[in-house]
């Protein structure tokens, strides 16, 4: 008789391997494809392990290709020598549509000194407004509507939109070519510190995208698209801020000092596209004597002080022109506009030219968004009553005030916060733009005029 084993044909010692065989196969047809992927992604970063040895052997910056998930997992695992830098180079997806490799520039021009106005969408009601000569990025090509051409543009300010073509004029002689960007990787820039076990937040952060090397304008085409530097600066006074609020409304929830930044912020936008040179008393919502110092040497630290260090700002900028920007406050029916100077600084008579300029410039451009202002003139600040007789910012030297401008100066009162007609107005986009862009006309036209040392003597008398 023969044993149990030999009834199965298969020796009992054979049995073992061939178990193990089959639990090997079900295991196989149920993984194969996660054994494919992890196959995949081993040689996908294959490139990088060899990176890393050869960072290791030789600490000089590398370069070489992966996945981006290989690259990720190198940031987070890697380790090198210190200082050494390591540039990941990632292939990038093939792209739906062609890029475009360079942006071009435009010019706002053919409006005739009214400005081209920023629409979204194309037929949508006009959100900016740009003066001539203000340059604007060209994000893709042009599309028609009803007969007109309009481009998707890029303002100096940041806003984006479409502008009507006929009112642009290209500075640049290189256009744009469509390109694949399947064959321009995107680059990242790795800098990883010798850790053998480098934490995940510090990997991260590790990941810097760098921008694409764009293709040089030729020289006479890059001449031609650099803005013109205008010999000026203009000082920017966003009124209050910090703990002083100026004033406030609140049906429409806005308080002063955010509305003369944002103003301040766009007209400083504008001047700098133009090549002015622009300084800021205050970028933030903040005060502008931070050290809480006594700078006009009263004995105590109050709120003019504040308004010292705003005239020392643009004292020590060598200021051309100093505007500050205010909204008014008072009872909730008051409502106009105005700006204020004083006659006794020793540039006076330039400052009431500038006012004079600014009042007309602001109803000019209110009108041109469908108000009605109230024109309560461009003012000596004598006729307000302030202590010893002027405002600080604008006025002379007196017990209150260490050190005046050293250039002329203008304060101007575009709208009445505290009234809801007019706070609705400056509760808009369109309006704060509009605003911006009387402030600058104003400005860019005096000092587009010659100083009165400067102007020509009148022709002399011939001998009786």
């Amino acid at each position: 008789m023969r044993n149990r084993a030999d009834r199965r044909g298969v020796p009992r010692v054979a049995r073992l391997p061939m178990f193990l065989l089959a639990i090997l196969l079900v295991i196989a047809g149920s993984g194969c494809k996660t054994l494919a992927r992890e196959v995949g992604e081993a040689a996908a970063s294959e490139g990088i392990t060899r990176g890393v040895d050869a960072l290791q052997n030789d600490p000089s910056p590398s370069t070489f290709v992966a996945t981006p998930k290989a690259a990720k997992k190198f940031a987070s695992t890697a380790t090198a020598t210190p200082g050494a830098a390591v540039t990941v180079t990632v292939a990038a997806a093939p792209p739906d549509v062609p890029e475009l490799a360079v942006e071009r520039t435009v010019v706002v021009a053919n409006t005739g000194g009214d400005g081209v106005n920023l629409r979204e969408p194309k037929n949508g009601e006009p959100i900016w407004k740009y003066p001539e000569g203000t340059r604007l990025t060209v994000r893709g090509p042009a599309e028609e509507m009803d007969g007109r051409f309009w481009l998707p543009v890029r303002g100096p300010d940041g806003q984006e939109g479409w502008v009507a073509q006929e009112y642009t004029e290209s500075v640049d002689s290189l256009s744009p070519t469509p390109v694949d960007a399947a064959r321009q990787p995107s680059t990242i820039a790795a800098d990883v510190a010798m850790d053998t076990n480098p934490p995940a937040e510090l990997a991260s952060a590790a990941l810097e995208a760098t921008p694409e090397p764009q293709p040089a304008l030729p020289t006479e085409a890059a001449e031609t698209a650099e803005t013109v530097v205008q010999p000026f600066v203009v000082a920017i006074d966003p009124g209050h801020g910090g703990p002083e609020v100026g004033a406030a409304n609140a049906t429409y929830g806005i308080a002063e000092k955010h509305v003369n930044l944002d103003i301040g912020l766009r007209l400083a936008a504008l001047l700098e596209a133009n090549g002015y040179q622009v300084v800021m008393t205050r970028t933030t919502d903040s005060a502008v004597n931070v050290n809480g110092e006594d700078l006009n040497g009263s004995g105590a630290i109050t709120v003019d002080d504040d308004l010292q260090a705003r005239v020392d700002v643009a004292n020590a900028a060598g200021a051309d022109v100093f505007i500050s920007i205010h909204n008014n406050g008072g009872p909730s029916s008051m409502r106009g506009t105005a700006v204020y100077y004083c006659a006794d600084h020793p540039q006076g008579a330039r400052a009431a030219h500038l006012a004079d300029l600014l009042q007309q410039s602001f109803l000019t451009h209110l009108a041109a968004i469908g108000h009605d202002p109230i024109d309560t003139g461009a003012s000596d600040d004598a006729n307000l009553g302030k202590p010893y007789g002027h405002l600080f910012v604008v006025g002379v030297q007196t017990p209150r005030i260490a050190r005046e401008l050293a250039m002329p100066g203008v304060l101007g009162e575009s709208l009445f916060v505290s009234n809801n007609l007019e706070a609705s107005l400056l509760a808009r986009d369109d309006v704060l733009q509009e605003l911006a862009l009387a402030y600058y006309d104003a400005i860019t036209s005096f000092l587009a005029e010659p100083p009165p040392d400067e102007a020509l003597p009148e022709e002399a008398l011939p001998d009786a």
